[in-house]
């Protein structure tokens, strides 16, 4: 059997015979004239695809002469069109073979024009781009796109393949795993010589090297390091001088004495002040910062503070209406504790706490929380048994029905199954599951075959 990754099947469907025959003559399948033969009734199957489409978007296509964007495909159910119209080209190019309008789509994007404009940018600048790289060459949508569509790995492995090296390698700049000031200053000192400076957290970042904007972070700060090395930071180079308390301060008063406290994020957004809040978190949250001016913040003001405040749910949902709602438009997302300690917002932690914990927020907001956003789960997920029945239920049994037993641990890690495999040994094993379920276990199912072939031969 020839086992494939799912990747070989990401290109025009041109491109997909030729791999299909290219696979087939390596391995000794079929002749030389089955090829010929089936060529054309292979490809014609992309033309079918044609008409499929036409005849799903009929409505749309009649009113617009053209073809709905991959946000309409989705709103309108139907999303996996959107996979077929990659492998025949992209929206563009469908359009162009309907006859449509495809003024929409000139700038537009899929698996096949990504990847190829993509190794061509890594000829043009002789290694993997960089962000900077995507904007000079006029770019900016590439880079949306490999990054929305989380291709960076997978690009940068194929640039890899073809012999280019991203910027740091070539500058054999390599960051430690082991941070201190010394390696900080042994690690950054090359990066220096190539900006002429210290380099900036989105540099660092840019670069692949977050490890490393941590590590200065935790043991020291980018002005100590432009005085132990004798370089500017962007600021110094750049003549601009730092933000501190002072200015901060200085901002505020007049704001203060308008309002007669620290104004919420709502009240900040809505005199156009908005970036205020952001230097806020930074000198340690609203309640830090009110104090050491000897202010009362916007929840002061309103009583929050007094007891009873939060059996009160008019109370929370006056927090949320001018803190949280703000911060998460801002986000995208319901943060989760540790953004909130990390940026001082101690009275959002207990706010949501109080409403009902992080999922009960996210349903009132319509947000997503921050391990639903990423795509992970949220923490105590694994010990609450309901949760992995539901999964059970949802993700598991679907496969077992189609083995006929419970996976062994083998199968779920040859096909990357990490979640199921975690979740059985969250359940209790295999036995537990295989109890649960009412389905033998692999090795259940292989004792049963060996006793019957016993019999057979006795």
């Amino acid at each position: 059997m020839i086992s494939l990754d799912s990747r070989f099947f990401q290109c025009r469907y041109e491109t997909l015979y030729q791999k299909l025959v290219s696979l087939c003559k390596s391995n000794g399948i079929k002749s030389e004239s089955f090829f010929d033969y089936n060529q054309n009734l292979f490809l014609s199957g992309s033309r079918d695809f044609l008409g499929f489409i036409r005849s799903k978007l009929s409505t749309y296509i009649t009113r617009h002469n053209t073809l709905p964007n991959s946000r309409e495909l989705r709103n309108m159910g139907f999303s996996g069109l959107e996979r077929i119209i990659n492998n025949l080209g992209g929206y563009k190019e469908v359009c162009n073979q309907l006859g449509l309008d495809s003024e929409r789509f000139r700038n537009s994007w899929n698996e096949v024009n990504s990847k190829s404009k993509f190794l061509w940018l890594c000829e043009k600048v002789n290694r993997i781009p960089t962000d900077k790289d995507y904007e000079k060459y006029g770019l900016g949508g590439l880079k949306r796109y490999v990054y929305k569509n989380q291709k960076k790995m997978i690009y940068e492995e194929l640039a890899r393949e073809k012999g280019f090296a991203s910027i740091v390698e070539l500058k054999e700049i390599m960051p430690s795993g082991y941070w201190s000031l010394s390696t900080i200053k042994d690690t950054i000192t090359p990066l220096c010589e190539l900006f002429s400076r210290i380099p900036t957290k989105s540099e660092l970042l840019e670069l692949g090297m977050s490890e490393l904007e941590c590590a200065i972070q935790q043991y020291t700060s980018r002005e100590e390091l432009s005085r132990i090395l004798g370089v500017p930071t962007y600021n110094l180079q750049n003549g601009v001088r730092p933000y501190i308390f002072e200015d901060l301060k200085d901002e505020l008063t007049p704001i203060v004495k308008q309002f007669g406290y620290l104004p919420s994020r709502k009240e900040l957004d809505s005199i156009g002040k908005k970036k205020l809040y952001h230097h806020i978190d930074k000198f340690g949250g609203p309640s830090k910062f009110a104090e050491k001016l000897n202010i009362p913040t916007f929840s002061q003001y309103r009583g929050i503070k007094r007891d009873g405040f939060w059996k009160d749910e008019k109370n929370l949902f006056l927090l949320i209406e001018h803190e949280l709602l703000p911060l998460v438009q801002e986000l995208g997302f319901i943060p989760n504790e540790s953004f909130l300690r990390n940026e001082g917002l101690y009275e959002i932690s207990q706010l949501i706490q109080k409403f009902g914990k992080r999922k009960k927020m996210s349903e009132y907001l319509g947000f997503p929380t921050y391990s639903e956003y990423k795509g992970t789960r949220e923490n105590g997920y694994w010990e609450d048994v309901t949760n992995l029945k539901t999964l059970i239920l949802e993700k598991l049994l679907p496969l077992v029905e189609k083995l006929g037993y419970i996976p062994t641990e083998k199968y779920l890690k040859e096909r990357g199954l990490r979640e199921l495999r975690l979740l059985i040994e969250k359940f209790g094993g295999r036995n537990k599951i295989s109890d649960y379920l009412g389905y033998p276990t692999y090795n259940q199912v292989k004792n049963e075959e060996l006793k019957n072939n016993n019999r057979s031969a006795n």
